[in-house]
């Protein structure tokens, strides 16, 4: 990155005023870009996160699933935000068939959140069947399902902005 110096002198009258003006006038710069490399970070995060979401349609039957950027309140930052009923199912995915072993995760987290395939109704033998199961959508009609692949749209997101943060830093600071 571009290394900024800013030369004061202080040997004139009213000398120490204007070295105050250029080091806020930087400041307000450098807040300006962090502003910036946030959005562009972000808006990495919620393009990727769009591209994964719309490749898995075929799996996901539903219309509740949501991406969204909120910024955070009096303070530098933004939340890339996936919401929706079945969230954790595309993250880390459901029963054996398109997964590792019940108990087991795909998922780089899954094991460590506790979100591994058959945790989140233990007791139902569902997680491991080969044949699926049956559950009753949102009118009440009965569905059938093998489960849900463990798609992890959320933290391959945080990956490309993994990958891209250096470039966007660079790009953005030495402006």
């Amino acid at each position: 990155m571009k290394r900024k110096t800013i030369v004061l002198s202080l040997t004139t009258k009213g000398s120490l005023q204007k070295a105050i003006d250029k080091i806020e006038e930087y400041s307000q710069t450098i807040q300006d870009k962090s502003e910036m490399f946030v959005m562009e970070l972000a808006n990495v995060g919620i393009k990727a996160l769009s591209v994964r979401i719309n490749s898995i349609s075929p799996f996901y039957k539903g219309s509740d699933l949501n991406v969204s950027l909120q910024m955070l309140n009096g303070s530098l930052g933004a939340s890339i935000v996936m919401s929706g009923k079945q969230c954790a199912f595309i993250e880390f995915g459901s029963g054996v068939l398109f997964n590792a072993p019940k108990g087991s995760s795909l998922h780089p987290k899954g094991e460590e959140l506790g979100l591994t395939i058959g945790s989140y109704n233990p007791d139902s033998p569902n997680a491991e069947s080969p044949t699926g199961w049956f559950y009753y959508d949102e009118y009440g009609q009965k569905q059938h399902t093998y489960g849900t692949p463990t798609f992890a749209p959320m933290h391959n997101s945080e990956m490309e902005m993994l990958s891209q943060i250096k470039e966007i830093a660079e790009r953005v600071f030495s402006q």
